[in-house]
């Protein structure tokens, strides 16, 4: 079915249900019941033909009130009730009250174009409107049409069509945010300057079409082959078909010319809406047809109030809609033919903005987040999702700065389908959705949007409780961060993978902290506390950390500290401009580890031990070593200490104080080392101390390396 039958059934649909309604509230177009800054005016419409009668007293309308035969100004200020009774023709009364108040208020405006519009509506609540122009709303107020509507829409300038040819009454209320004005626009058509003459003089009239009534004197007539006759006496013509009507006088005239004028059938009315939603009417495949005001009116008709055009436009302003039945009067060579009429409406209401439904909240989300879209049953909806934009470093002032610059791409018609938001590649990921409504009519309504940061990995951990809003429950979210590691640890337990961001410094639990989840640590230059009696335990998971320290505290217990920072079992670890630090009461190993993948760039490690001390000691594993700085300072100092496994070690500097000691001790394993430097501070000249060792079974290759101290 396309879009003008579509229309066309809602009208008649409306329509039927429409001619069986008397006068009623709606057709009180002014006052309407509020508080209003300027006296209002009387407004009704009374075209279903009822009679209309009003008091301002109190008192009965048709006691003590006036007829209602036009607009009128209610000069009154305060609390005024209005009574309002209506007669239909079968007699029967029907009653309506309209309480409001008046409030004049005084304001002083800077623009002047503000002051002259208050002025002009608080003097004259009726508007005279003409077709064309632009009725100029301030962009300070907000407005709105009909009756009562809370304003929504800014200021601008509001127009209809040039072409329109309806005389009407539109509500309008404006407020500037504190006071509101309550007017009525008065429709009129423009002028038309060019006017379509009628250009034939013909010796009869037509009434209702089919109704001859030849009106000539002294001259005789033939209706197609009928006998020539003088009679006026009404004859009725079949009009489905045309008709030829001769004449000539009875005198005798030079050639005896014989006049004729052709009766077409009668047409049908051409009902096209344009593409600017006006509604055209016209007369299809005859340019000698015209159309011009209906002679007669019924009850809820309209008509043209312009002279007779080819073409006549019905319109109305934004976010308004016009329902009727047009009747026009038709002419043809300028000569009345009848009235026709068709149900018609203008319709450029604004459907209401669509509802985006989330499973999350709008903002922040911690889960992949489900849209619908809905809105009213008669509009499709047509949405767009921004491309996903990510970001590593999470939920961050400067992040959210740029997520106001994202646009959204082609839309699309809703089918009704969830739409899935989630996070990208581990990453902190911003969506912005749009929907608008269009409705059979084409009007478009204003756009909703829904935004969100989906943000499945990042977490943040703030120590300082001032970090948290007042009264929330830390839940690892930008907005309410957690408080402690353990908080973190709780979290990191039933997901996948955690980005914890460390906004401070933070001290872990003592005993064994265990990941067995992937963490990523992202710090900036956050002091991460590991007491004596503590490890960091990753087992068969992955650790990385970036722009962190992490220290271990001088022992106060030797009998209970433990003997390393960092226990590797089976997982992986790399740290990224890290420090390293740990002082141990007798042996230390900052990192222990077996079965792993070891990565340690633009870092430094720091170990020291009573009897031995090792930065790393790895056992299967394969292990990467680049832009480091490693220092060992025990008895025996090792910084690498390596058993079945590979080395890649480059631009790195080692550096062991001792009384014996190796830089890189390897048993069983291959390495590749180049551009490290080596050094030995030694205690003592004990022989033994070497930059790099190997045994038998061990496999170094090493360039562009240096030594001193050994």
């Amino acid at each position: 079915m396309n879009t003008n039958r579509r229309i066309l059934l809602q009208v008649l649909c409306f329509l039927c249900a429409f001619s069986a309604i008397a006068f009623d509230a709606n057709d009180i177009i002014s006052p309407s019941q509020g508080t209003w800054a300027n006296r209002q005016a009387l407004v009704l419409d009374g075209s279903d033909g009822s009679e209309l009668y009003y008091s301002l007293t109190g008192s009965d309308p048709l006691e003590s009130g006036f007829a209602y035969d036009g607009p009128v100004l209610i000069d009154e200020t305060g609390s005024v009730t209005l009574n309002i009774t209506a007669v239909n023709a079968q007699g029967v009364r029907s009653d309506f009250t309209i309480n409001y108040t008046v409030e004049p208020v005084s304001f002083t405006f800077t623009d002047p174009h503000e002051s002259l519009f208050v002025q002009a509506i608080s003097s004259n609540p009726i508007r005279k409107y003409i077709s064309g122009n632009s009725f100029d709303i301030p962009a300070r107020f907000r407005w709105c049409l009909g009756n009562p509507i809370v304003p929504t829409y800014e200021g601008k300038g509001i127009s209809l069509s040039a072409l329109n040819c309806v005389d009407r009454y539109v509500a309008c209320t404006v407020t500037e945010g504190t006071a509101f004005w309550h007017f009525v626009l008065h429709v009129v058509p423009q002028e038309q300057k060019e006017q379509v003459l009628l250009d034939a003089d013909v010796p009869f009239t037509l009434e209702d079409w089919s109704t001859f009534v030849f009106t000539g004197d002294k001259l005789i007539y033939q209706i197609d082959d009928a006998f020539w006759t003088a009679s006026k006496e009404p004859l009725v013509l079949d009009r489905s078909v045309n008709h030829t009507v001769r004449w000539q006088s009875m005198n005798y005239e030079f050639g005896n010319p014989v006049h004729v004028f052709t009766l077409p059938a009668k047409p049908e009315l051409t009902v096209n809406r344009e593409s600017d939603g006006s509604v055209s009417f016209s007369v299809a495949k005859n340019a000698n047809f015209t159309l011009g005001p209906a002679r007669s009116l019924t009850e809820d008709c309209v008509t043209s109030s312009l002279p007779a055009q080819s073409r006549l436009v019905c319109d109305t302003f934004f976010d308004d809609s016009l329902y009727a039945v047009m009747k026009l009067g038709v002419y043809y060579r300028g000569v009345y033919q009848g009235d026709i009429s068709c149900p018609f409406f203008v319709d450029r209401k604004i459907p209401q903005v669509p509802i985006i439904a989330s499973s999350e909240k709008a903002g922040y989300a911690r889960n992949r987040v489900l849209l619908s879209i809905s809105g009213e049953s008669d509009s499709e909806i047509y949405y767009a999702v921004s491309k996903p934009m990510l970001t590593d470093s999470g939920l961050t002032s400067e992040s959210e700065a740029l997520f106001s610059s994202v646009e959204v791409g082609d839309y699309s018609l809703y089918d009704g389908s969830e739409i899935v938001l989630s996070s990208r590649s581990r990453k902190t990921t911003y969506y912005k959705v749009c929907a608008y409504a269009k409705d059979v009519a084409g009007n478009q309504s204003a756009k909703a949007e829904y935004h969100v940061v989906v943000d499945e990995f990042n977490f943040y951990l703030a120590p300082s409780s001032s970090a948290l809003n007042e009264g929330a429950v830390p839940d690892g979210s930008y907005a309410n961060p957690f408080t402690s590691f353990a908080q973190a640890q709780e979290a990191l337990s039933r997901s996948s993978f955690m980005r914890l961001h460390v906004l401070g410094d933070i001290v872990l639990p003592h005993g064994d902290t265990v990941i067995s989840t992937p963490i990523y640590l992202v710090g900036s230059d956050s002091h991460i506390i590991i007491p004596d009696d503590a490890r960091l335990v990753i087992k068969e998971s992955d650790f990385s950390a970036e722009g962190c320290i992490f220290e271990r505290t001088v022992p106060q217990y030797a009998s209970s500290a433990s003997d390393s920072l960092f226990v590797v079992d089976g997982g992986s670890l790399t740290l990224y401009e890290c420090e390293l630090v740990g002082t141990f009461a007798a042996d230390g190993v900052l990192i222990d580890a077996a079965n792993a993948l070891i990565g340690l760039s633009s870092s430094g490690f720091t170990v020291q031990g009573a009897s031995y001390a090792a930065v790393l000691s790895g056992t299967v594993c394969d292990v990467s070593v680049s832009n480091c700085r490693l220092t060992s300072s025990a008895q025996t100092a090792v910084t690498l200490t390596l058993n079945k496994s590979t080395l890649a070690c480059s631009l790195s500097e080692a550096t062991i104080i001792t009384h014996l000691g190796r830089c890189i001790e390897l048993v069983d394993s291959t390495a590749l080392v180049n551009g490290c430097v080596f050094s030995a501070q030694r205690n003592d000249n004990f022989p033994g101390s070497v930059a790099i060792w190997k045994d038998i079974d061990s496999v170094v290759t090493a360039y562009a390396n240096e030594e001193g101290g050994f």
